[in-house]
């Protein structure tokens, strides 16, 4: 019997770091699904590449629960690795640019991971969930945790 190939969610990885983590766990054996905002720049990463594409923006729920839907039917057998790489980093500071900023990088990231954890087998989440729960309740202010509406949450890849 051969062993299951683990497999690695990048977000964010059409260029730059997200790319290059694609390249290394490849090469390392992981089976790669890599993601994009912009569908045609993370088609091309990804063939290039030789692994999976799916289309996500972190800002937009309702792409978190078509990323967490296609996971289920997919890969049910859940991943192994999630890497959080979305992000913006903008000219310019006001208050456009501070609330795309903060929805990208913070509530984008949380998004995901409330979206993607739930994809993770019992077995594969006992380190690193932990952390990730510890941060999403404790750490997250009392403003925060009141605008993420169940709404807004992934729906769950558990059976």
């Amino acid at each position: 019997m051969t062993a299951r190939q683990p497999l690695a969610l990048v977000t964010g990885a059409n260029r730059g770091l997200g790319l290059e983590v694609c390249r290394q766990l490849r090469d390392r054996g992981y089976r790669v699904i890599l993601t994009a905002r912009q569908a045609e720049h993370g088609r091309a990463a990804a063939q290039e590449l030789g692994v999976e594409f799916v289309p996500l923006d972190v800002r937009d729920p309702a792409s978190v629960d078509r990323l967490v839907a296609e996971l289920k039917r997919v890969h049910p057998e859940g991943l192994d690795v999630v890497i959080a790489n979305a992000g913006v980093a903008l000219d310019g500071f006001d208050g456009q640019v501070a609330e795309t900023t903060i929805d990208t990088n913070y509530f984008g990231v949380l998004r995901v991971v409330e979206g993607v954890l739930r994809c993770c087998g019992p077995r594969r989440t006992s380190s690193w969930s932990r952390a990730a729960s510890a941060s999403a309740t404790c750490c997250r202010p009392s403003w925060a945790r009141a605008s993420t509406s169940r709404r807004s949450r992934a729906p769950s890849c558990r059976r």
